[in-house]
């Protein structure tokens, strides 16, 4: 079981363009100047982001993944 408040590291994999769309999604949450690490895929269809934010509770976990769930450049999020 996890305890709040944590840091909860987020990993997205998607199409070009992902990193932007993420930007925005997380400054909507409230998260601001996020640092993301971008690395793209060896043949560069996709690139994976990986982030880490301070949560607070368990229902801001479920309200960060449902908001990045509705990406559409999203094709994995762990």
């Amino acid at each position: 079981m996890l305890e709040f408040p944590l840091r909860h590291m987020f990993k997205l994999i998607g199409k070009g363009g992902i990193d932007s769309c993420a930007r925005d999604c997380l400054s909507t949450l409230g998260f601001a100047n996020v640092m993301f690490i971008e690395r793209p895929s060896r043949k560069g269809t996709y690139v994976s982001l990986t982030f880490e934010l301070q949560i607070e509770s368990a229902q801001r976990l479920d309200q960060v993944y449902t908001a990045l769930e509705g990406l559409p450049e999203l094709a994995y999020l762990l």
